[in-house]
């Protein structure tokens, strides 16, 4: 439907595609809409190859299956763009964001991708925040600011709320620095 916003992420199972699939969903539930988010995991286990989907809108959303033509892919995980299913399902969406060092041109050649790229190197702001390759929360930055619809200050109060208990400050404050560059330097 036009009025709903479908989201697939793309990762491996301990990436976090679930999570931030669930926390994009609580932004826009903070921010008066509708959502659903729901992960789908082939083998359970940590590494291997999973969905999360997302769905946003301003009215009821009675849709309960996965998504097909998404509005946005998002893939966690590069080297995913090289699987064969997984490929044919982000080339089916309108626009898609990677998480990578190449540029919107060079995905789009790879790909051969006739929509709208953006891309972001999650993985170094993961690496110079955390010293970990934690690529969620940066990706969830940039979801956000693509998406164009949801204030960054809800997701942001949102992350705290579900990990201020789980987190300690030092960590906090770099989720937070890590969310932020995710939406500024997505492009």
């Amino acid at each position: 439907m036009k009025d709903i916003y479908e989201v697939v992420l793309h990762g491996r199972a301990g990436q976090g595609a679930k999570t931030a699939a669930a926390l994009m969903a609580h932004a826009a539930l903070a921010n008066g809409m509708y959502m659903q988010a729901f992960p789908e995991y082939g083998a359970e286990r940590e590494g291997a190859p999973m969905r999360s989907y997302l769905r946003i809108s301003k009215r009821e959303i009675r849709i309960h299956s996965g998504v097909h033509n998404p509005n946005l892919s998002v893939v966690i995980d590069t080297g995913l763009i090289y699987e064969p299913e997984v490929r044919h399902e982000i080339c089916g969406s309108k626009e898609i964001l990677v998480n990578t060092n190449m540029s919107p041109k060079e995905i789009k050649k790879e790909l051969n991708f006739k929509g709208k790229v953006y891309v972001l190197d999650a993985t170094k702001i993961a690496l110079e925040e955390f010293e970990k390759n934690i690529t969620n929360t940066p990706m969830m930055g940039a979801m956000i600011k693509i998406y164009g619809k949801i204030p960054l200050d809800i997701l942001k109060k949102e992350f705290k709320q579900k990990f201020e208990r789980k987190f300690n400050n030092d960590l906090m404050k770099a989720n937070m620095r890590a969310i932020n560059r995710g939406y500024e330097e997505v492009h």
